[in-house]
């Protein structure tokens, strides 16, 4: 009987090897050699971690530390039997390589909470913007350690590269949106970038986002606990890696305001004592709460104070924010002023309310705008107007423009109202605007239109 063509007598057929094509997909080895991979590793964290370098000097040991990492792991793994244990060193690589991003972004957050305590009281919300944005360079220490895992690893640890490449985008898009809302502060932000705002500054969005990216960059053969693992990773690191505005607007514990106040745009609040009447608003109950506030009993006259360090509108002072519905009139605003200069307190802030805003903590944070108004008596050469019902001013001389703008000096007839007057100021202080004042004084009520006039408020020509 003839025997069939390829096949010896007495021979056995090597068994078929269906596992072939798998490993061939999930090993770890790639056809770069060892040392291109480490040159490449170390270089991507170099410059990854120039940005940080150059902007803050108290991360530069951080900065310098990533591509010692990467060095250190590309000698190490080259004495490193993996094969038994390849995912378990893939988290090991990815874990250190991201400590030195995870510990910029942790020593910001200490950084922000304590520069936020020392700005003005009514430039602290902005201020919490501006340092929570100021993470852009923690981005660039994340995506240098993920090109070098990339690049140690290969494609099998691309899930966990994925998490990492998530986390540099989720700090460096919040940190970006953070920076344009807060130019776009000084106009009428538009609504794209406050629903931007919202949610790059919730770290649940981060998590999913790490997430999702993480599961997506699986490789169909990758084992199911692998995935898994990789997903929890990448959301965890994203997750961390949140622009930290919630965690700082919780240091000011900002009031809630009432919703009855007069149409404001979105913007900043002053951070001050609050007082919100349920009825009439009341001077002795103002005078109280401002006194339990640690604000000082004050027996001086209206007399032009010195701010030798400061201009005018930006001298230190205490303040209180006053929330009052729109038809409140004139004469109850006088009183309250009366009762607060009484007390050491020579700025009142008008809060408003901004619609549009998406719910949560960018309506918390921008949702009450306030302006203040000034009590201690203006410059000699601030320019006075007289306010009128329907949110007209007639200025005595000329109106206030230039750059700088002057500082400025409000009347009002008996009948405006708060909802006028605050319209007015957030209308003078808009930086787009052509009327524009740094600093607006509120006299007594002697110096407005029919009052008994005062040295320092001449009276309207």
């Amino acid at each position: 009987m003839p025997l069939r063509s390829g096949v010896a007598v007495g021979s056995v057929a090597a068994p078929r090897d269906d596992t072939e094509p798998f490993r061939r997909v999930v090993s770890p080895e790639v056809t770069l050699p060892k040392p291109a991979r480490m040159a490449i590793a170390v270089g991507a964290c170099v410059v990854g971690a120039l940005p940080t370098f150059l902007a803050a000097p108290e991360d530069r040991a951080l900065a310098m530390g990533l591509p010692a990492i990467a060095l250190a792991l590309g000698v190490i793994l080259q004495r490193v039997d993996d094969r038994d244990r390849a995912f378990t060193v893939d988290l090991i690589c990815a874990a250190l390589l991201a400590c030195p991003g995870l510990t910029a972004h942790g020593w910001l957050r200490l950084r922000a909470t304590d520069a936020a305590a020392w700005y003005f009281p009514e430039q602290r919300v902005l201020g919490i913007l501006e340092q929570a944005g100021a993470g852009g360079a923690t981005a660039g220490i994340l995506l240098g350690g993920a090109v070098a895992l990339a690049a140690l690893r290969g494609r099998r640890a691309v899930p966990l590269v994925a998490g990492m490449v998530a986390a540099g985008v989720w700090i460096g898009a919040g940190s970006l949106v953070v920076a344009t809302l807060i130019d776009h502060l000084m106009y009428a932000p538009p609504l794209p970038l406050l629903l931007a705002a919202a949610v790059t500054a919730e770290w649940g969005a981060g998590a999913i986002f790490g997430a999702a990216l993480a599961v997506l960059a699986s490789m169909r053969s990758t084992p199911g606990r692998e995935r898994v693992a990789a997903a929890v990773v990448g959301a965890g690191i994203t997750a961390a890696c949140t622009v930290p505005v919630a965690t700082l607007v919780e240091t000011l514990d900002l009031p809630t305001l009432p919703d009855n106040l007069p149409t404001a745009p979105p913007g900043p609040r002053t951070v001050a004592p609050l007082y919100a009447p349920d009825g009439a608003p009341s001077a002795d109950a103002l005078a109280a709460l401002l006194l339990a506030s640690g604000h000082p009993t004050l027996t001086d006259d209206w007399t032009r104070r010195d701010y030798p360090r400061a201009p005018w509108h930006r001298g230190l002072r205490m303040g209180v924010v006053v929330a009052l519905p729109p038809d409140t009139p004139r004469a109850e605003l006088d009183g309250l002023a009366r009762a607060a200069f009484g007390q050491n307190t020579f700025r009142m802030a008008l809060p408003g309310r901004a619609e549009g805003l998406p719910p949560g903590l960018v309506d918390h944070l921008l949702g009450f705008p306030t302006v203040d108004l000034l009590l201690d008596p203006a410059p000699a050469d601030a320019h006075w107007g007289t306010v009128h019902a329907d949110t007209t001013v007639t200025w005595d001389s000329q109106s206030p423009e230039g750059s700088p703008p002057p500082p400025c000096a409000l009347r009002a007839d008996p009948d405006v109202t708060v909802g006028t007057l605050t319209t007015v100021a957030f209308r003078l202080s808009d930086r787009s605007s052509t009327e524009r004042c740094r600093g607006i004084g509120w006299p007594p009520a002697r110096c407005h239109p029919g009052g008994a006039g005062d040295p320092l408020c001449p009276s309207p020509p």
